[in-house]
């Protein structure tokens, strides 16, 4: 058997190695980044992915305010750590799309319709997907989701059937009871 190999002799390669197999330390910040793009995606109901390209500072800020208007928060979160943070969460399976220049748009009362006309608006904005109500859609599901009519139309569309019977068996048996009333003055009438 041979003696151990003193580290000062190994490699610089070998050295790194070593050096990577310790943990490392993340600085504060990295952390809190991290923490707070996991709470974006825990607090809100509409969550959307996009990658913006060479865009000017005009155009992002003008892109940023029609978001505004829309009640809708833009953020640029570091990539790598939204990578790593979102692997450890319920949402490991979007943290794929945070590559190049990515940032996140969020909120909870949002018409879906207007934001993808804004993304849609300028060609450098490309939307690569979305958490919705706590369901990851690709751009084409988004599309289809901005077509649903909203929940509360469903709801009168449903009251409105199911009080259809009701309202029918109820003119029904009035129609009976009024026709009776009828005969009976007109029997009545017939014999005085």
């Amino acid at each position: 058997m041979s003696a151990p190999i003193a580290a000062a002799r190994l490699c610089r390669v070998g050295r790194n190695l070593l050096k990577k197999g310790k943990p490392r330390k993340y600085p504060e910040w990295k952390i809190n980044s991290g923490k707070q793009i996991v709470k974006v995606f825990e607090t809100n109901e509409k969550i959307f992915i996009f990658q913006y390209n060479s865009l000017s500072a005009l155009e992002w800020n003008d892109f940023r305010y029609d978001m505004g208007k829309e009640h809708i928060s833009v953020k640029v979160f570091p990539n790598e750590i939204s990578r790593v943070y979102l692997k450890d969460s319920p949402y490991k399976n979007i943290a794929p799309l945070f590559f190049t220049q990515t940032a996140v748009a969020f909120g909870n009362q949002v018409n879906i319709k207007s934001v993808l006309k804004l993304f849609n608006r300028n060609p450098r904005i490309h939307l690569l997907g979305a958490v919705i109500e706590n369901t990851i859609m690709n751009k084409d599901n988004i599309a289809s989701y901005a077509n649903l009519p909203s929940l509360k139309d469903m709801h009168s569309e449903l009251l409105s059937m199911l009080s259809q019977p009701s309202q029918e068996l109820s003119r029904l048996l009035e129609t009976n009871s009024s026709n009776l009333s009828i005969s009976l003055e007109q029997f009545l009438k017939q014999n005085t």
